[in-house]
């Protein structure tokens, strides 16, 4: 609990929901299934709440549901919900919109808004208690995902939309909020925080890129991928850029157009609000610049604003059945749309390898050749970490068996070892891309150390802590290497360093006592290796 509290993931602070899964693990285990199942039900609970605000904002009944369905099924949400490691999504997302829930009730209660939502006029003598439950609730989802970061300035918002009046308590009431968010989200943005050079219209093309670039697929949702490319050159001469600049345009004249509707008033400023510090300068801070999961919750607006627009349109043409009839004809069109997407889209994240086969064969060119070397490591991490292939190379390295009484066994063996093939076809490809790449240099180190070409493993784990100096795996399977060849010392020293890099990774520590066990099992006369395994058993 300690170490969850005190660590961070990619240097990101989340430890509600590291906590989430550790007491999956505790139940279940490593069973995918179950992890899979809750990342399901918190987003089904999240539609739920959806259609809650979406009554709240004056939908309705109807249109609630609709607006509930839109942010259930749009293909966008997969990433968030099918990637077992995005629970962070669409935990955070529920403590988030629970908040939100309890602020609206308190506005209600407290009489605070006009009208009040439950049609009864004057201050609830407990409206407070609802205050303080948006404020747990906001700490509860900060901790779960720093994103809640944005909650102050979403409730101002409520305040604007509910009309309420901007007295100094209600200011108050959000730099309490903020106060309380900000130390906890800070441990992240410290960590992430750079100085981005600023200059026109290089760095303003780049940011009115990244704020149309999600709109746009949540309008016209045509493919989706883990990594996009952003565009180059960054001039308005590109294709990509233009586009956007000319989205940015139409979306300045439906903001005065439309400056009457409240309601997509909310659902623009609810998408800036709260996603405004992910719209980028420059392309230099990750290798993430867009992504589908950053529209998980910034999309709520959207989806309300939708549902409303198609229910307002049904509404004006009452009496005109054969207008209705193609708006409802429409309206299930573009839900059969966007359910077909999330099918598929749902399939493209069944495992490693189609995940990385469809950003392969989707979307390729134009990638940098970093992201280009990542996912072809990342797609051949996915051929040989399924179907215990390394256990096949260990016996059958690179070729096709032959003989043998089971002719499936056979089959499948040797479509085992076709995918190590090509998995080493791909690390090679990734080398040449980015020759000290270390996940394609460690996919080598690994396929040879299996298949028995020591001298090449060793070379290629080498270069890998060579390239990463604190690739604790590269230093495991160096410490493996050395056992097998009885070079002890070496061993020793490899393993510690594999220690040193991650001491707080229990499954590398048992895995180490493990090759020594084995080790000493063996060679029970080589005593430092005894001693070491005494030292790591008493920890």
């Amino acid at each position: 609990m300690r170490l969850m509290f005190s660590t961070t993931v990619n240097k990101t602070y989340i430890p509600l929901s590291l906590l989430s899964f550790a007491c999956e693990h505790a139940r279940w285990g490593f069973y995918p299934f179950v992890f899979h199942r809750h990342n399901l039900l918190l987003h089904l609970m999240n539609v739920a709440l959806v259609v809650w605000l979406a009554r709240a904002f004056g939908l309705s009944r109807a249109a609630g549901l609709l607006a509930g369905l839109i942010f259930g099924v749009h293909p966008m949400h997969v990433e968030s919900v099918a990637w077992v490691t995005e629970r962070k999504d669409v935990l955070y997302s529920v403590f988030y919109l629970v908040a939100v829930c309890c602020y609206v009730t308190y506005l209600s209660r407290a009489g605070l808004i006009r009208p009040s939502l439950d049609g009864e006029r004057g201050a609830h003598p407990r409206a407070r208690i609802w205050w303080a439950l948006a404020l747990v609730c906001g700490l509860l989802s900060a901790l779960s995902k720093p994103m809640a970061l944005s909650l102050p300035f979403i409730l101002l918002l409520l305040d604007w939309y509910f009309e309420r009046r901007f007295t100094v308590y209600a200011w108050l009431e959000k730099f309490i909020c903020g106060a309380v968010l900000f130390p906890i989200v800070w441990v992240t943005y410290a960590l992430h925080m750079r100085c981005a050079p600023v200059s026109f219209p290089e760095s303003w093309l780049t940011w009115i890129w990244c704020l149309t670039f999600h709109l746009k697929k949540f309008f016209y949702p045509d493919f989706f991928v883990v990594f996009y490319a952003p565009p180059f050159p960054v001039t308005i001469h590109n294709a990509s850029l233009l586009s956007g600049a000319l989205f940015f345009v139409l979306l300045v004249a439906a903001l005065v157009v439309l400056r009457r509707s409240r309601l997509f008033l909310l659902a623009f400023f609810w998408y800036v609000a709260s996603a405004f510090f992910l719209f980028r300068f420059d392309y230099g801070a990750d290798s993430h610049v867009v992504a589908d999961r950053f529209m998980y919750l910034p999309s709520l607006g959207f989806c309300c604003w939708t549902a409303g627009v198609i229910f307002r349109g049904y509404q004006l043409s009452r009496g005109k059945k054969i207008y209705q009839g193609l708006l409802v004809t429409g309206a299930a069109c573009g839900i059969l749309f966007l359910s077909v997407q999330t099918r598929r889209q749902a399939v493209v994240w069944k495992d490693g390898t189609t995940l990385w086969k469809h950003q392969v064969e989707t979307h390729w060119e134009g990638q940098p050749g970093l992201i280009q070397a990542l996912v072809l490591s990342k797609y051949a991490d996915a051929l040989v970490g399924q179907n215990d292939v390394f256990l096949v190379l260990k016996s059958v390295p690179f070729r096709h068996p032959g003989g043998g009484d089971d002719p499936g066994e056979e089959g499948r063996t040797a479509v085992r070892v076709q995918q190590v093939v090509q998995a080493v076809t791909y690390y090679q490809k990734a080398l040449k891309l980015r020759p000290r790449h270390a996940p394609a240099l460690f996919g080598l180190g690994r396929i040879f150390y299996y298949s028995g070409q020591i001298c090449l493993a060793e070379q290629y784990l080498q270069q890998t802590v060579a390239a990463e100096p604190g690739h604790f795996n590269a230093f495991f399977y160096l410490g493996k290497l050395y056992l097998d060849r009885g070079r002890v010392e070496d061993a020793l020293t490899a393993f510690r360093n594999a220690e040193e890099i991650n001491p707080g990774h229990g499954k590398l520590r048992e895995d180490i006592i493990k090759e020594y066990r084995a080790f000493f099992t063996a060679h029970s006369e080589v005593q430092d290796v005894k001693r070491e395994l005494e030292r790591l058993q008493s920890l």
